[in-house]
This record gives structure tokens, C-alpha cells and sequence, in this order.
């Protein structure tokens, strides 16, 4: 289970459990708005742990649209 929410241009998800290794999350985007004429975005993608103030970049993350 996680909780998420919009901020500005982030997608904010809050998981409450430790989250195990090799795990896949799996967003369902839907009536997003996309600006400009490519058909691939790269999104970064970071991480923040409890009693850290600071992102922790992870990765990358690509989506095409069809």
C-alpha cells in the first residue's frame, strides 16, 4: 500500500514499509498532460528515506507513448 500526491511537476509516492529488494513499482498514469512533439520522456527518479532531508537520486526512468 502507498500513498501518493501531485506536487508542481513531481509524482510524490510515500510507502510505508520497507520495500524489498528487486521490487517493481507500477504507476498507472492517467489524463496526464504532455508538451512537445516527442513521443519519449525520461523522468528522474529519486528516493527519500525517513529522517533524511535530502533526494536521493536512484535512476532514470523512460516513457514512450503510442
Amino acid at each position: 500500500n502507498a500513498d501518493f500526491s501531485i506536487l508542481d511537476n513531481q509524482i510524490v509516492v510515500k510507502i510505508s514499509q520497507p520495500v524489498a529488494s528487486e521490487s517493481k513499482l507500477k504507476l498507472v498514469l492517467n489524463d496526464v498532460r504532455i508538451r512537445g512533439v516527442s513521443n519519449v520522456w525520461l523522468y528522474r527518479i529519486s528516493t527519500k528515506f525517513v529522517g533524511v532531508n535530502r533526494e536521493i537520486p536512484i535512476g532514470v526512468a523512460q516513457f514512450r507513448v503510442y
